[in-house]
């Protein structure tokens, strides 16, 4: 009972700390600490309260454009109704290398900012990853980058500099999903996708609860429950799940004590747009999510071909034309979930609902491109976790 009463109380507060940004809070005034690393952390603390009463609100913007576009014109717009000052950098550490970078750009920004806790613009800063490292490092960390681009789809009148300022100001206000001390991802992709090796990594990386339905379902129907008996009932009857039973399988996993406490990452799950309003509706809906896309021919491609040895289990990847006695031979055998028939019955299920699901998720989803090497999938989901808003803003030709 105990347990069940904590279990509920960590349920309800979540949304709140997560609504009004504790999480945050406490995150950024330990990552101050570690940087500053100051004698008297508690009177440091007290300081750093003090003198950041809105920080959560505060607008950090990067400003980047191509060298034919007045980006100065833009940002003093900016400045101007945003309240937020301008930071000029005019190439000034482009010769620097990083640890020199990481020495001189903490007092050029206290020369240019009275508190950066409360707002800065920059203006093509950092132009390459090794600076947005030492941004990194330092502990700075935008909240907003904007980038002007050409468009060619701009063709009857080009976009004046308050229009484009408009926009941006616009996208400023929109509400900021933050990076959370508690991840709770789902992952959304076909099978042949990466989806569960991409899993693995999360949950390696962040110590995350990985929930895979597939699994998840089989575990429950041997269960001395309610809802087992229910599940083992339907397969006797060869009756489909519906959405609610469903959702009942998830949320009990996702409600446990160990996913709110630790968070998860969810694969093949939810099947429809109707799973999908259902999994939201839980006081602890996903706080990220991420489409694997990448094109069926790929995944029919990848599943065809790969092969498990029957003794150790290790997973093998052939050509589609190998040569299936050859494999035997060698201890490689294609697992039944494998076959021709399973593949594209699971691609066409697939392909059927992935538009509701994805209208469903709308804005709020990061679309990942998951056709290259498994490795560099990972590397761009794990980008998806920490990064900020990331907006493509067109400007005149």
């Amino acid at each position: 009972m105990n347990a069940f009463k904590k279990n509920i109380g960590l349920s309800h507060f979540l949304p709140y700390l997560e609504k009004h940004r504790i999480y945050e809070l406490f995150n950024d005034i330990i990552t101050e600490l570690v940087i500053k690393k100051p004698s008297d952390h508690l009177n440091y603390i007290k300081e750093w309260l003090e003198n950041n009463p809105i920080y959560q609100d505060c607008l950090k913007i990067i400003l980047l454009s191509p060298p034919d576009f007045d980006k100065e014109l833009l940002a003093e717009y900016l400045e101007k109704k945003l309240n937020i000052p301008i930071v000029k950098f005019e190439n000034r550490f482009q010769d620097l290398l990083s640890d020199d970078l990481v020495k001189n750009l903490p007092t050029f920004l206290d020369s240019q900012v009275t508190d950066l806790h409360k707002g800065w613009i920059f203006i093509d800063f950092p132009r390459n990853n090794s600076e947005a490292r030492v941004l990194k490092k330092i502990g700075i960390f935008p909240t907003h980058v904007f980038e002007i681009i050409s468009s060619d789809k701009i063709e009857s009148t080009d976009r004046t500099y308050e229009e484009i300022g408009n926009t941006c100001v616009s996208i400023t206000r929109r509400k900021r999903y933050n990076v959370p001390c508690i991840y709770r991802v789902l992952l959304i992709g076909p099978r042949g996708s990466g989806v569960g090796s991409v899993a693995k990594y999360l949950s390696r990386k962040y110590d995350l609860v990985n929930v895979d339905f597939n699994y998840l379902l089989e575990q429950t129907k041997k269960l001395n429950s309610l809802l087992g008996e229910e599940l083992r009932c339907l397969d006797d009857r060869d009756m489909p799940l519906t959405s609610e039973m469903r959702f009942k399988i998830v949320e009990n996993k996702l409600m446990s004590h160990e996913c709110i406490k630790k968070g998860w990452v969810l694969t093949k799950y939810p099947f429809t747009g109707e799973d999908f309003q259902l999994l939201n509706s839980l006081t602890t809906p996903p706080n990220r999510i991420i489409f694997l896309n990448v094109d069926q021919v790929t995944c029919r491609e990848r599943l065809l071909s790969r092969r498990f040895n029957i003794l150790s289990g290790s997973e093998h990847h052939l050509t589609i034309d190998s040569d299936f006695r050859c494999d035997f031979a060698k201890g490689l055998v294609t697992h039944p979930k494998d076959y021709r028939s399973k593949v594209e019955q699971d691609l066409k299920r697939f392909k059927e609902n992935i538009e509701s699901i994805l209208k469903y998720a709308g804005e709020s989803v990061d679309v990942v491109d998951a056709s290259p090497e498994i490795k560099i999938i990972c590397e761009r989901v794990d980008a998806c976790l920490t990064r900020p808003i990331i907006c493509k803003v067109p400007a005149h030709k």
